[in-house]
């Protein structure tokens, strides 16, 4: 296992293009950020000159890419120690390589399966309260965040997500949509956490507890939708219980396999 450079960027696209949905955010990452920045780190097992694996590190979360197998749960602990990783984003085939190893020690790891689904046509519902956020938008939009139990895992300090979601404003990887309350909170939001030059990866999606059941979600989601389409990507996202399940088919989103999020304790 070796640290990518720059070169092996072109290759590693190619790689994990092999599979572009259920690789979205790694190729996202790096399409965006490149193999290598203060927070993103790329790792590559090669045989005979050949990719056989690719580990990006973002942050405090590892993804992970090995059709063949070849990081070794010794491997994959080695760069948590590292990294003082907390999260491990892998998909279905990807994960039942560790399985045991998750599954087995429930005081060491936090198991989370989700749904990845897919969108095909645009969103021809009322979308008229939705509005696309401003850089003035982030601080209101964490605080939010803050008050979504579901979110707890996930999330950094106040802080750190504050840095993070004008990061990634200014670098024009995240687009939000969102309704606003007469007291200009944040009620409804939903984003694009990255994307490729296929696909965006719809994320980050919530409503505070006394706005939920007036639409305000299908809403924000399907403006964001549209927007995706006008840029010529398809919408993609993650969910992973049946009243995400429900919205989102009723905007028109078709389940396409499952991926786990591992949150280490």
């Amino acid at each position: 296992m070796i640290l990518a450079t720059k070169d092996d960027k072109e290759v590693i696209l190619k790689f994990l293009n092999q599979e572009p949905i259920y690789n979205l955010l790694i190729v996202g990452d790096i399409m965006t950020y490149g193999v290598r920045t203060p927070y993103l780190f790329t790792y590559i097992i090669k045989e005979e000159e050949q990719i056989k694996a690719v580990i990006l590190i973002f942050n405090k979360t590892v993804l992970i890419y090995d059709p063949e197998f070849k990081v070794s749960l010794k491997d994959l602990k080695s760069l948590i120690k590292k990294h003082s990783l907390i999260n491990v984003n892998l998909s279905e085939k990807m994960y039942q390589h560790y399985q045991d190893e998750f599954e087995n020690n429930g005081d060491k790891y936090k198991v989370h399966r989700q749904t990845i689904a897919i969108l095909e046509n645009r969103y021809t519902g009322d979308t008229s309260l939705a509005k696309k956020a401003i850089f003035t938008d982030s601080e209101p939009i964490v605080r939010s965040r803050f008050l979504i139990d579901e979110f707890v895992d996930f999330r950094g300090t106040y802080q750190q997500e504050v840095k993070s979601y004008k990061n990634a404003l200014i670098k024009k990887v995240s687009t939000p949509f969102i309704i606003k309350d007469k007291q200009n909170r944040v009620a409804s939001h939903a984003n694009i956490l990255i994307s490729s030059d296929k696909a965006s990866m719809i994320g980050g999606v919530f409503t505070l507890k006394e706005y939920r059941q007036k639409g305000y979600a299908i809403q924000v989601v399907g403006a964001l939708c549209n927007h995706i389409f006008a840029n010529k990507r398809v919408p993609m996202l993650f969910f992973d219980n049946p009243a995400a399940a429900q919205l989102y088919h009723k905007i028109g989103f078709k389940d396409f396999g499952k991926v786990f999020t591992i949150k280490i304790n």
